[in-house]
């Protein structure tokens, strides 16, 4: 969300609460507005953190791409080693990586590159012992390649689920606009007279205030429309 949709978020649930404190001297219309603004603002809020879920996602993959980059250098260099040892030189070509290598390119070659590595030390497994590379060392790997493996659509449906919920959140603040403005605005207006302290409260719950400076940005004229039962909020 922008910093004008986080302040009209925070504003309404300051209109919520305002509403809440005032619920036995309400209509019953106004409570029922109370109930379909607390929905509006539950789901906008979620739309809000499905809207940052990406970053999330790609932190997890990354994390998962760094662990198993670590556990595939380690197992190349004891492979190496051992090749060495018995002069084995395709396994010495097969295993001889660096870093960059084994985790550049597309991320189905990274995996199928350190499938490789953990099948040629399966194949040997009985003669690594003195390098280090043991049964559930060999586990442990074959598990972080899976993690990564499993990682790798994550972020791009990240990306669709943020995308999705930015283009809903328009709609759900025009909602919310139109509620206010519409719906509750005409039922708290007659209360300016009739109970000035609940007006007053809901009147300064109603200002979009700006959520980094604290600047009020937008503020209500909650007035009764004549001739009508309705009221307008116009911008001051």
């Amino acid at each position: 969300m922008d910093k004008r949709q986080i302040s009209t978020l925070n504003a309404t649930r300051n209109v919520l609460v305002v509403l809440e404190r005032w619920k036995d001297s309400l209509p019953e219309a106004a409570l029922e507005c109370q109930q379909e603004l607390a929905e509006l603002a539950d789901t906008i809020a979620q739309n809000g953190r499905q809207q940052k879920s990406r970053h999330g996602l790609a932190a997890q993959k990354a994390q998962c791409k760094n662990e198993l980059s670590d556990a595939a250098v380690t197992l190349a260099g004891a492979l190496c080693s051992y090749g060495t040892s018995i002069e084995d030189e395709r396994l010495v070509a097969a295993c001889r990586s660096s870093r960059t290598k084994l985790i550049s390119g597309p991320d189905t070659q990274v995996v199928a590159r350190c499938s490789d590595l953990h099948d040629e030390a399966t194949e040997v497994l009985d003669e690594l012992a003195k390098f280090k590379v043991t049964a559930a060392s060999l586990k442990a790997f074959k598990a972080k390649i899976e993690a990564f493996d499993a990682a790798q659509p994550g972020p791009r449906d990240g990306i669709a689920r943020s995308a999705a919920a930015t283009r809903r959140l328009p709609k759900l603040f025009r909602k919310v606009r139109v509620l206010l403005t519409r719906r509750l605005d005409p039922l708290v207006a007659p209360f300016k007279e009739s109970e000035p302290a609940l007006f007053n409260e809901y009147s300064v719950a109603r200002k979009i205030v700006n959520a980094s400076t604290t600047t009020t940005v937008e503020t209500v004229k909650i007035v009764p429309v004549p001739g009508s039962a309705n009221t307008q909020a116009e911008a001051a």
